[in-house]
Parts: structure tokens; sequence; C-alpha cells
């Protein structure tokens, strides 16, 4: 809506929007920090933040040991997250009604919390593992504290899962950094941003350009990117004012020797002709 009415008035827009944003951990990974960092990536205003990770492809050999450190990190700090102030809430009752239907028809097992009856927008953290793909769950950005576990046997099945969706704002992987897996996520994933063995950290950082691709939006901002994108460059040509050979032979009439002459001066490549 925003881009159509400023196409309207020709007023340029940069969008920065959002998207489903995948955390990769594969089989190279410390799969326990991983879950910390997915977890401090994830909760921050309650799930409702655009660079949050929004959904998780884990290895199949490091399943257990991301589940069980969400878990445990999960409890020490957020504890059981009975209250609105012992973790957080929804903004209003639309989207708390809206992730609320989320745990409807995803056919993934709940691992870790539910949706509950809690008044005032609360609802416990909760992790799906392996929901279906066509689920409304996997559809969406879900903008909630809901952790939906993909797990994959090879990376071509992790890469695969990401480029079927739309552009996310962000990757997140967690792996060597130094390794093939992690070239060919940067090679092969199409996203505003990569982010290697860490979540949200790349918008603290004013220098490194900010934005997103496709779906999850267009232009850059931070640092010189941000002066580029916020500025209106101007052009300017400014030539001496001299009407003397050769300058003027552009001008007409052309006659037989002025156009041999801008034919011989073409020729020998002086000036490029489209």
């Amino acid at each position: 809506m925003v881009a159509e009415a400023a196409g309207r008035n020709l007023v340029p827009c940069v969008l920065e929007l959002g998207g489903k944003s995948p955390a990769i951990i594969d089989e190279t990974s410390d799969a326990t920090l991983a879950a910390k960092k997915v977890l401090f990536g994830k909760m921050p205003n309650y799930g409702q933040v655009c660079i949050a990770p929004d959904y998780v492809l884990c290895h199949e050999s490091k399943v257990d040991e991301f589940i069980e450190s969400l878990k445990s990190n999960l409890e020490n700090a957020y504890g059981n997250c009975e209250t609105p102030a012992d973790s957080g809430k929804i903004i209003n009752e639309f989207h708390y009604n809206r992730i609320c239907d989320l745990f409807k028809d995803h056919d993934g097992e709940v691992l870790i919390g539910n949706p509950n009856t809690f008044h005032d927008r609360n609802l416990k953290p909760s992790l799906i593992l392996n929901p279906s793909k066509d689920s409304e769950l996997m559809k969406d950005e879900i903008f909630g504290p809901i952790f939906p576990l993909i797990t994959y046997k090879s990376l071509d099945e992790a890469i695969e899962y990401v480029g079927e969706l739309e552009k996310p704002l962000v990757v997140y992987y967690f792996g060597d950094k130094d390794g093939e897996n992690y070239k060919r996520v940067l090679e092969e994933t199409s996203s505003g941003s990569l982010v290697v063995n860490d979540t949200i950290y790349q918008i603290l950082n004013t220098d490194l350009p900010f934005g997103g691709v496709g779906n999850s939006g267009y232009g850059r901002y931070h640092g010189i990117s941000g002066f580029k994108t916020f500025s209106n460059m101007k052009s300017v040509l400014v030539k001496p004012p001299l009407d003397v050979f050769p300058f003027n032979m552009v001008f007409p009439p052309y006659t037989e020797s002025r156009k041999n002459l801008i034919v011989t001066i073409l020729d020998a490549g002086v000036v490029t002709q489209n």
C-alpha cells in the first residue's frame, strides 16, 4: 500500500519489511550455542521484530542438542512465562488471535508451550517440530514467540526449503564459517542480509547496509548506503564556452567536408556512437 501510494505521486520510497527469516543449523555447528542465540534473536518484543528468526532448519544430527538447549535456555531466561510480566504479550487482540490460529492444522509436534487462555494477550513460547510446509504456520511471517523446527538430512534440502519461500529479510547460518556449507548458503540463498553464527546483530552495525530483497523490501540504509538512499543525486555537466574548431563541427549545416570529418572522428573511436 505504501509503495502504491508513493508510485501514484512519484515519491521515492524504501521498504524494509520482514518475512520468514530462517536459521540454518548445520552439522558443523555448536547447536547448544546456536539455540541460545536463536532464542536471543526471537524473544525481543516477544517475537514482534522484523529481523527475528522465523523458523529453524536443523540438521538431523543436531536436533536433540538444539531442542535441549532451547528448553533449558528458555526456562533459565524466562521461567515458566506464566504472566506477561515474565515474558511479554502480543500487541493487540487481532494479532493474538492470529498467532493462536497458527496452532491449528499444522500437523507438527508441539514440544514446548501451546496456545492458552491467558488474558492480556499473553501466550507461552512454543517449539513445534516438523509442521507441514503447507500449513498457515509456514506460509506467512509469524511475528510472535513460536519456533517451527524443520529437520533436514542434507544441505540441499535446507537450501531448497528456503528457496521455495519468498526471499527473507535475513538468513541466519550456524556452522563452520570457513566450510563449504557456509559458501553454499552464501551463494545459493537470496536475502537482504546473511548473518553467520549469531542473530540480529546486523542491525547494530551502523556502517553495514541494511534492507530487504523481493518480498522483504528494497533499498538500503545505514552509513554511506543510507546517505545515498535518502539523497537525490544531481548530475552536473560543465563545458567551456568554445565555439571554435573542432568543437563547432557538431552544428549544422552538415556539408560534405563536415560529414567526412565527423565520420573520420567516429571511425577513430574518439566519439562512441550509440
